[in-house]
C-alpha cells in the first residue's frame, strides 16, 4: 500500500521537534519491502566500488521518546541498493547529492590506515608533546615516516602525554583501541 503524500514533498520529521515541510532539495524516492511500498526522501547517490550505486533514503517511521514516553515521527536513514529504490513519476533526482565512482588513476585510499607522529618542542615555557596524525592530516608533518596502526598504538600507549589529533579524526578512529590504564 503507497501512503500517499498531503504535499509536493513528503513532510521531514526531527528529533524532539515538530514536523517540518522538507527544503526543495528534497525528493522522494519509493521502497519496496514485500508488497509495501514506503514514500520517502533521496538524501544522496552514492557510486560504490563492490556494489554498483547506493541510495541514501530517509523513511519515516514512528518512535517512542523514552525520556516523556510520547510517539512522535522520526526519520530513519538507510541505505538501499537500486532494485528495493523506485522514482515516483514526476520526482526529478537532479538536485540530489550525488557522488560517482573515483578513477582508477587517482588511487583508492579511502581504506588506508597510515599514521605520522609530530613531535611538538617546547616553546614559550609550555612543554612539548607528540601528537598522532592520520597519515593524510594537514598538520602531520611532511617527510616524516608513515607507520601502521599498531605502531601508532604503541606510541599513543607508551609515550607520556602523547595524544592523538581531533582536527583529522585520528582522536577517533584510535581513540577506541587506546589502552585506558
Amino acid at each position: 500500500m503507497q501512503q500517499p503524500a498531503t504535499e509536493p514533498h513528503p513532510p521531514r520529521t526531527s528529533l524532539g521537534g515538530p514536523t517540518k515541510p522538507s527544503r526543495a532539495t528534497s525528493h522522494h524516492s519509493s521502497t519496496h519491502l514485500r508488497k509495501q511500498e514506503l514514500l520517502g526522501v533521496l538524501h544522496e547517490r552514492r557510486c560504490w566500488s563492490l556494489g554498483g550505486w547506493m541510495y541514501l533514503v530517509g523513511l519515516p517511521m514512528w518512535a517512542t521518546d523514552s525520556a516523556s514516553e510520547q510517539v512522535e515521527p522520526r526519520e530513519y536513514r538507510v541505505w538501499l541498493p537500486p532494485d528495493h529504490v523506485r522514482r515516483p513519476e514526476g520526482v526529478s533526482y537532479d538536485d540530489v547529492p550525488t557522488v560517482p565512482l573515483p578513477e582508477a588513476n587517482q588511487g583508492d585510499d579511502s581504506g588506508r590506515w597510515g599514521w605520522k607522529v609530530q613531535r611538538v618542542p617546547p616553546r614559550q615555557g609550555l612543554s612539548g608533546g607528540v601528537v598522532v596524525h592520520v597519515w593524510d592530516c594537514q598538520e602531520a608533518p611532511e617527510g616524516n615516516e608513515e607507520i601502521d596502526l599498531y605502531a601508532a598504538l604503541e606510541v599513543l600507549n607508551t609515550v607520556a602525554g602523547a595524544v592523538a589529533c581531533k582536527e583529522c579524526d585520528a582522536a577517533v578512529a584510535l581513540g577506541p583501541l587506546i589502552d585506558p590504564t
